[in-house]
Parts: structure tokens; sequence; C-alpha cells
């Protein structure tokens, strides 16, 4: 019994406390709802406010967007624009190489050409001519031409006299005109020059090339003297004659072809052109000057044209490459030490008809190897220690008979003496 009532009693507890409990949740929810429409009344004073301010911010979201948009765009825009330059430049650039089959015409490249093209125009250059060279000097001649007088502030290298010179004709180039000008390499002269005056390139070294027109009349003295690179030169048919050293010391010069035109050699002319190697003396010239081919120690052969009377005192002085040499019936006179020190010259030869009447004192002394000398006329010689004595002692006629007794008697017994005939 007492079993039944505590469940029983248990029970009813329980109960009570199912029905406080469920008391307790509708006034929770009760109270709940009466929040919820306390908040939800305030809000439906101002929707407008609220909705404008989300619609400006929307607004400025969407100016800030399109902005960034905008922004977006012309840097692509800006991009795609400086891409299409680019492209158009490189088309363009790609274009002009086609035209120009396969030439760079670019501005850099260009520039570099140009660059490239000025510095070999500065150094060597050396082989096309500017149109004229500025800056050289000139000077006005009494007949109205003008005169080239000096390099002035002239930096070419090689050289272009102009044919004019303040609307009149240049006519000539003044003595020392290119003096030791040493930096010239080449020049080239105009029709319309007559004159090539006194030492005008002397001390030219680095000279290698010139051109001397067909008006060119006289070459001074000294003209080409230590033109030390000059190879070759071709001098004009209307040039007379070769002055004194014209071309004195040219060391490098091999060959020279010297016209009809020119009459006399002068004294030193080719004095220590130890290249050159052979020369052919047009029957034009009558004499050759005193030390005009002195110390040409390459010089293997000369050929004596019947129109030459005199051969000067030391015109072939230590030419010591020649070997044999014919001497024309014309000859009259021999100078002093004509031959003297041609170590191989082993033959001379006179012409049958010689008219050779003086050789000079050691004409052909030091000639060591001199074995053979034919006089076309053996008889009558004779010798003395003066220049000016008419008569002297006689030499053996046999003897200078006998090719080999007469080399003797030139080369050393009678060898410092002057040798007449008559």
């Amino acid at each position: 019994m007492k079993a039944r009532k505590l469940i029983a009693l248990f029970f009813s507890i329980l109960l009570v406390l199912l029905l406080l409990a469920s008391c307790a949740s509708n006034e929770g929810m009760e109270g709940s709802e009466t929040e919820t429409r306390e908040t939800d009344a305030p809000m439906t004073d101002a929707p407008e406010t609220n909705s404008r301010d989300e619609s400006e911010r929307d607004t400025e979201l969407e100016t800030e967007i399109e902005s960034d948009t905008q922004t977006e765009n012309d840097t692509e825009s800006e991009s795609e624009t400086d891409t299409k330059i680019e492209t158009e430049t490189d088309t363009e650039t790609e274009t002009e190489i086609d035209k120009e089959t396969g030439k760079e015409t670019d501005t850099d490249t260009e520039t570099d050409t140009e660059t490239e093209t000025d510095i070999d125009t500065d150094t060597d250059t050396e082989d096309s001519y500017l149109p004229y060279s500025e800056g050289l000097t000139y000077e006005e001649l009494p007949d109205g031409t003008y005169a080239v007088s000096g390099i002035g502030t002239c930096t070419d290298l090689n050289i272009v006299i102009p044919t004019t010179y303040d609307g009149k004709t240049v006519t000539s180039i003044n003595s020392y005109a290119f003096y030791q000008c040493d930096r010239l390499k080449s020049i080239k002269i105009p029709v319309g020059v007559m004159s090539i005056g006194s030492y005008v390139f002397c001390g030219c070294g680095n000279l290698t090339s010139i051109e001397i027109p067909a008006s060119v009349t006289s070459i001074g003295s000294n003209a080409f003297h230590e033109c030390s690179s000059l190879m070759s030169i071709e001098i004009p048919s209307s040039v007379t004659s070769i002055d004194y050293e014209a071309f004195r010391g040219c060391s490098s010069l091999t060959s020279i072809e010297i016209p009809s035109s020119v009459i006399s050699i002068g004294e030193n002319a080719f004095f220590g052109c130890n290249s050159l190697t052979s020369i052919e003396i047009p029957a034009s010239v009558t004499s050759i000057g005193n030390h005009a081919f002195y110390g040409c120690r390459s010089l293997t052969s000369i050929e004596f044209p019947e129109s030459v009377t005199c051969i000067g005192n030391g015109a072939f002085f230590v030419c010591n490459s020649l070997t044999s040499i014919e001497i024309p019936a014309s000859v009259t006179s021999i100078g002093w030490r004509a031959f003297s020190g041609c170590s191989r010259l082993t033959n001379v030869t006179f012409d049958e008809n010689s008219q050779l009447t003086n050789i000079g004192w050691r004409a052909f002394y030091g000639c060591s190897s001199l074995m053979s000398v034919t006089l076309g006329n053996p008889n009558g010689w004779w010798f003395s220690s003066n220049s000016e004595a008419t008569r002297g002692t006689a030499i053996s006629s046999s003897g200078l008979a006998d090719t080999a007794t007469a080399a003797t008697y030139l080369k050393d017994t009678y060898c410092s003496y002057y040798w007449k005939r008559g």
C-alpha cells in the first residue's frame, strides 16, 4: 500500500513539474514575439533612409567598379595601342628591309651605318674620293687663276683638288703646299693644273697614290721627296723634265714610266729609290743628271736610248744589282763614279760606233765582278789626274782591245784617273 502511494505521489509531482514547464515555455514564446514586434516596429519608421544609403553605396560601388573597369579598359587600350604601334613599327621596319632588299633602314641602324661610314672614310678608306676636299687654301695668281697654297683646315686623307675656286680655274699647286702632310694617303689633281711646285709633297710618308693629269707640264724639285710609301706613279706625256730630287727617297717605288716627252732627268731625281727594279728611258732623253739613280740597289737592268749623250756623275752609284749594261753610240761622256760600286756588274759593252771621249774619275771603281769591257774604239785613249788636262799618259790600244784587260784597266789599274780620247 505504501508503495502504491509513493508511486502515485511521484507521478503527481512529475505531472505538476510538467505543467509548470509548459507554462514557462509559453511565456517565453510570447516574450519573444513581443520583442520581435518591438524590434520590427522601429524599422518600419525609416525604411527609405536605409534604402537610399544602400542605393547610394551601390551607386558609388558601381561607379568605382565602372571607374576601375574603365581604367582597366584604358590600360588595356594603351597596352593594345603600344602593342599596335610596336607591331606597326616592326612591320614598317620589316617592310623597309624588304623594300631595300635586305638593307636595314631603321634609325639606329642608319646611325650605326653612318658612324661606320665616317670611320671608314677617316682611316683608310681609301679607295673612293669625296666630291671635293674642303678647307684647302688658295692664292690668286696674276693671270686671274688660282693656285693651291696649302692644306689649311682640310682633314681629308684622300684629297681631291677642285677644278675651280671662286669661279676661276685652279692651274697650279704652290711649292710646299702639302709639305710633310704625313697623314695624306692619296691625291687627285684635276685637269687644268699645269705645274706642281717644289717640295709640294715632300715628306708625305703615307702617300700611296697620286693622279697627275695630262695638263701638267712641269714637276718641281723635291716634289715627291721622301714619299716613302709611294709604289708607282704615272708621269703624263705633257711633262718635259723630271727636276732635281723630284722622287728622291721614294724607297717603295718599284716602277715608273717616263714618257717620251721628257728631255732630261735631273740630279738626284731617283736618288735612294732602292725598290726600283727596272726603268726604261725614252728616246727623247738627252741627259741623265748627276746621281740620278744613286743607290737604286734593286735596279737589275737599264736601257739607254740612242738620244742620250751624257751620263752624269754618280748616276748609277752603288746600283749593285746591275749585271750588264750597253752604252749607245750617242754617249760622249760618262761622269766620275757613274757606275762605281756596282759590285755585280760583269759586262759593259760600248757601241762599235761609239762617240765616247770622256770617262770620269773612278767611273767603274768597286765593280769587283767586272770581267769584260768592249770599247767600240780602243785607239787614242790617254789618262790624267787633272780633269781639265788636254793631254796625258797614253793607254795601250792593244790592251784596250782585249775585253778582260780593258775591264782591269777601268776597275783597277787606271780607275783613279780621268780618261780621254783624241
